[in-house]
């Protein structure tokens, strides 16, 4: 089994194995669900901001106003204001 772009690192005591980048949830979800299919055992997913773990409900949260303030952005930007 290959999997590309598994990054390590220590947090405190603990050492941290990643594999992929996302920005969305469901993205993560996805890419979780395809380990799984390849037989990696429990895979699961994990928020990351500057090389440390963070809440992943928090992680969310932040996302999704991102989100929202990006679209904000760009309908302010459609209408030319």
């Amino acid at each position: 089994m290959k999997i590309e772009g598994i990054k390590e690192f220590r947090q405190g005591e603990l050492t941290l194995m990643t594999a992929g980048r996302f920005d969305n949830y469901d993205a993560a979800k996805s890419y979780r669900d395809t380990l799984a299919a390849m037989n990696v055992p429990s895979p699961f997913v994990v928020a990351i901001n500057q090389e440390k773990k963070v809440p992943l409900k928090q992680a969310i949260s932040y996302t999704k106003k991102k989100m929202a303030a990006k679209k904000e952005k760009g309908k302010k930007k459609k209408q030319g204001k």
